[in-house]
């Protein structure tokens, strides 16, 4: 089913190869990122300063980030979270206002510090990785896509609901929502079709710098009033005795997409444990045993988070009380990259709430 994969009798783990490397990475990062950060300012010294994009701290910042993503591709085995970010970049470039073919150069740098600072048996897999990035990089850039196009009512219902929020109509744009309901819209597609697609919109023209921090404000303080009200709707739901733990992995700072989660759960008949945002590793893990929940569903929105994420997964599988325990992610890493829950040592990935809790029924009943 679109929306979730569920594991089907592959017993994905990290690549021990591709790991060693990450650790190297990992381990001089920093240094040499300052090291890329030189080698821009030196072959493009009108370049040197800080680049204006949505990554911010400058040339070191940028280069660490994009070692993170590297040192993931390789211990995870997910090419896609390198060759999908070089195209990020380019967007992000061109959207600035900046020369879109920086992120090729950028790339280049990385790759010339990687392969005067690795060890010959390290190199190949690392420089490979970059090599398949630049060409990602080297493609057109993409036409931007409107989310919210089309013609259906939830498609125009989402439009007029965003353009409130933003003009600071909140008043509006929550009757918007709710009378929507009072003419036979359920919460769940109110949920999915206009509250998740505009979020989606926001992320989009956030990245496409399309947006204010202050438009995306009105836009999410908005949101989550209209969710505050669709709790009293949710509450009226049977429960069917299953317990799920939702809570987004440590400096996962968004919380609205989980709330979404939450309240999908509970209009399925589920009490949902809501931990909200950014939860320790060990503080989830130990919820997860004391409420004694049958599924956890965790949310990781940066590749920088993912050691996080590994790091509950490996705490719920060290305790006897929830080593069988089912965990499902969802974020953009796993949207990116397929597999990548596999390597995680999840039970699989949803890249949306319906899809969360129809893959989270389907294990607890295989494990019944």
């Amino acid at each position: 089913m679109q929306g979730m994969q569920p594991e089907a009798g592959s017993t994905g783990a990290k690549s021990t190869s591709g790991a060693f490397v990450a650790s190297l990475i990992d381990s001089s990062r920093r240094a040499w990122a300052n090291n890329c950060a030189w080698r821009m300012g030196h072959t493009h010294p009108e370049m040197a300063g800080a680049p204006t994009t949505a990554t911010s701290g400058g040339w070191h910042s940028y280069f660490d980030s994009l070692l993170q993503h590297v040192s993931a591709a390789l211990e995870y085995d997910a090419p896609e979270l390198l060759t999908a970010q070089a195209q990020w970049l380019r967007i992000s470039f061109d959207s600035h206002g900046l020369e879109p073919t920086l992120a090729t150069r950028s790339l280049v740098s990385l790759r010339e510090e990687l392969a005067e600072r690795l060890p010959t048996p390290a190199a190949p897999a690392a420089l490979a990785l970059i090599d398949r990035a630049l060409e990602q990089a080297a493609l057109p850039i993409p036409a931007p896509t409107n989310g919210l196009s089309g013609q259906d009512a939830t498609a125009s219902l989402a439009r007029e609901y965003l353009l409130a929020a933003l003009e600071g109509r909140r008043e509006d744009a929550v009757a918007l929502a709710l009378n929507a309901l009072e003419r036979g819209l359920s919460v769940e597609q109110l949920s999915r079709e206009v509250l998740g697609r505009v979020q989606n919109e926001l992320g989009a023209m956030w990245h496409r710098s399309q947006m204010s921090i202050v438009e995306e404000h009105l836009v999410s303080r908005t949101t989550e009033e209209v969710l505050t009200r669709l709790r009293s709707r949710v509450s009226q739901t049977p429960r069917n005795g299953m317990k799920v733990l939702v809570t987004s992995v440590d400096g996962d700072l968004h919380d609205i997409g989980l709330r979404v989660v939450a309240d999908q759960f509970e209009m399925a008949g589920w009490q949902a444990i809501y931990l909200g945002a950014s939860t320790p590793p060990a503080d989830a893990a130990l919820a997860a045993a004391e409420f004694e929940v049958h599924v956890v569903a965790a949310g990781a929105k940066l590749v920088s988070q993912l050691k996080a994420a590994a790091r509950l997964v490996e705490l719920l599988r060290a305790d006897p009380r929830t080593r069988a325990l089912p965990v499902i992610f969802g974020g953009r890493p796993f949207e990116l990259a397929p597999n990548l829950w596999r390597a995680l040592g999840a039970d699989g990935m949803a890249s949306n709430a319906s899809g969360a809790v129809e893959l989270a029924t389907r294990l607890v009943r295989r494990g019944a």
